[in-house]
């Protein structure tokens, strides 16, 4: 979504986009996503928030310091993680996480409170910029979302797709293929939903 995004601001002189599949993305980042992470309950992939605010503030340099972010216990391990040369698996860090699994648990309160209550929190306007909705897209969309997605919440699609209905785009469609699936269950039943489509728009 975001390719297509720069595509049709940025380059539309020089590429014409027949279609476009995106799946399951959290478009709505300062929103939908941000309020299923911020729950105080379990969330299938707790490492995902460390991933989020460490990369966010090596661009935006939200805080002086991660170390004013998280509690220092787990910022000490994290640091190590993402340093120079980090691993690439998720499980490495979700293993870091305290028991509960909820992700807020490893950030210091007052930072809890900023996020869920500020609307000028640094990492709030920081995802608001990064949201993926607020446009008209020209191109055709074929959106695929399963409504039992733990990791990314089905209503951020929702969201993206009411907002370029209301804006204007003509030419957008939310599909689910596979009722009940999950963000790994989707996955498949989503490639082929994208390649059906495809498939039909070859001359």
């Amino acid at each position: 979504m975001a390719a297509l995004k720069m595509i049709e601001e940025q380059y539309s002189t020089e590429f014409s986009v027949t279609g476009c599949a995106p799946m399951a993305g959290p478009y709505d980042l300062s929103g939908t996503q941000l309020n299923y992470i911020m729950r105080d309950t379990p969330y299938a992939s707790p490492g995902y928030l460390a991933y989020l605010i460490f990369a966010y503030n090596s661009v935006y340099k939200m805080y002086t310091t991660l170390n004013s972010v998280f509690d220092s216990s787990y910022y000490d391990k994290f640091k190590v993680y993402f340093g120079d040369n980090p691993t690439s698996e998720l499980n490495v860090i979700d293993n870091l996480w305290p028991s509960s699994e909820i992700p807020s648990s490893v950030l210091r309160p007052k930072i809890i409170i900023s996020i869920k209550q500020n609307p000028n929190d640094p990492l709030v306007v920081a995802l608001k910029y990064n949201n993926l909705y607020d446009w008209a897209p020209k191109s055709p969309i074929q959106m695929c979302h399963c409504d039992s997605d733990e990791i990314v919440p089905y209503q951020n699609s929702v969201v993206a797709y009411n907002s370029f209905i209301s804006k204007g785009s003509t030419n957008i469609t939310l599909v689910m293929p596979f009722h009940g699936g999950t963000h790994g269950t989707c996955g498949i039943p989503s490639l082929m939903a994208a390649l059906k489509w495809f498939d039909s728009m070859k001359n």
